[in-house]
């Protein structure tokens, strides 16, 4: 509670939130979802489909975090209310949990995002984004059509890194850097920079892969079993996170 007190509703906030400066909703934007969640803690309202749908649509983000005067610890209220709707089964009406399964079976595995992305390289490259633009090839699949009009330009694999960095200099001591399951195939310069900046610090660096997920089982609507499992696995690897 003391997290959803600490908000004084200054707004400040407001400019740093997406999903409020597209819908202009102030049930939509930090401020007004705190609100809601202070409320459904205080039991004046309950966890309805309706607010589900508020929370869905954040970003989760967390630039307000960075914004926020008060320090309010948006992140953790949003992941501690979303898990409580988890549990009671209450979802928003309009929820799309066919595309939601799909982005979670398919980003948190490499083995099944990189080939897809490779696929949507060469969709590029070879010119068919411009003609199935052109011909408006996609115009009957409104959903799919909106995908494709925000797909950005698919980047080149990184090279790969090897399994130990040695340190360079005095010996401080020895970090594990995860390569991530997404950002390795949409960012790679930032685990390759990561891993030179902590070598230059004095660190051996252990390049560390959770890998594929096993015996993950995802949710119709997502959720977070899948979440705390993968944290269980990175904890089997000796990196402690907290599972509450």
């Amino acid at each position: 509670m003391d997290g959803l007190r600490a908000c004084v509703h200054c707004g400040i906030c407001l400019p740093q939130c997406p999903t409020y400066r597209v819908l202009g909703e102030e049930m939509d934007s930090p401020r007004g979802r705190v609100y809601l969640m202070r409320a459904a803690a205080e039991d004046r309202i309950g966890l309805t489909p309706t607010m589900a749908r508020h929370l869905d649509l954040c970003l989760g983000c967390r630039a307000c975090e960075t914004a926020c005067p008060s320090g309010v610890p948006f992140g953790q209220l949003l992941e501690a209310t979303r898990a409580q709707f988890e549990r009671r089964g209450v979802t928003a009406p309009t929820r799309d949990s066919a595309t939601l399964r799909f982005i979670l079976e398919t980003f948190p595995h490499p083995g099944r995002l990189g080939p897809m992305l490779h696929a949507l390289r060469m969709y590029q490259w070879t010119g068919v984004q411009a003609v199935v633009r052109g011909l408006g090839l996609l115009s009957p699949f409104k959903k799919l059509q909106t995908m494709e009009a925000l797909l950005p330009t698919v980047p080149l694999p990184g090279a790969a890194l090897p399994e130990l960095i040695p340190a360079r200099g005095p010996r401080r001591g020895r970090a594990g850097l995860l390569l991530g399951c997404a950002q390795r195939f949409f960012y790679p310069d930032v685990n390759a920079d990561t891993a030179r900046l902590l070598s230059a610090a004095g660190y051996d660096v252990v390049l560390s892969d959770v890998g594929e997920p096993q015996d993950i089982s995802i949710p119709a609507g997502g959720g977070f079993r899948p979440i705390r499992d993968l944290a269980l696995q990175l904890n089997d690897l000796g990196v402690s996170i907290p599972l509450g």
